[in-house]
């Protein structure tokens, strides 16, 4: 399946909240429309970065046992666990070296100690430089009304420091080729 095409349905969620208009569309994509109605309404309130990436994968196509029982709270070990095991996790600190994230891959940033993790996906390479990358991203989180899913621009330099003020540290990212995901389930616009 191409990038962009996951591109598209990855932006087509962006502006979905947990208390918007488009709440039904936002808590259908994040329980995959097969969770308890208990979990959906606690994921309302859940942080939804890497539930998001989480969904998405899901979503086209991921087979893995963490989509194989009810959601437990554990979003970001599951996107890493997904990537791993399919290949397609690559170390932040390998950026520039052999590649670098491109679109259609899901990224992982944390501050250096590792606390505060977010995950989002590159919808769009902004620029390129010597030893610096732009991007524009989809990425669900805690907005100001709630959680959301935005469009956002990250920037990373060859020194592993992802966001404004150089905040975070790219831990990984996740290669969307390897990931091998073979299109948009049955029943998903």
């Amino acid at each position: 399946m191409s990038r962009q095409s996951f591109v598209e349905f990855a932006m087509r969620y962006e502006g979905c909240s947990a208390t918007g208009n488009q709440c039904g569309d936002y808590l259908r994509l994040m329980s995959r429309g097969v969770e308890t109605d208990q979990v959906r309404k606690d994921m309302a309130k859940m942080s939804s970065c890497a539930l998001f990436v989480r969904a998405l994968w899901w979503c086209y196509g991921a087979e893995h046992a963490v989509y194989d029982k009810p959601y437990c709270c554990r979003a970001p070990q599951d996107v890493i666990a997904v990537a791993k095991d399919r290949g397609a996790y690559r170390g932040g600190a390998t950026i520039g070296a052999t590649s670098s994230p491109d679109v259609g891959d899901a990224f992982h940033i944390a501050m250096k100690d590792g606390k505060r993790e977010h995950f989002g996906v590159i919808t769009k390479r902004l620029q390129t430089q010597a030893g610096s990358w732009k991007y524009e991203t989809v990425e669900g989180g805690q907005g100001f009304g709630g959680t959301a899913i935005e469009r956002l621009t990250r920037s990373f330099v060859k020194s592993g420091i992802w966001g404004v003020n150089g905040d975070r540290v790219l831990v990984a990212w996740f290669d969307f080729d390897a990931l091998g995901l073979p299109g948009l389930r049955i029943g998903w616009p």
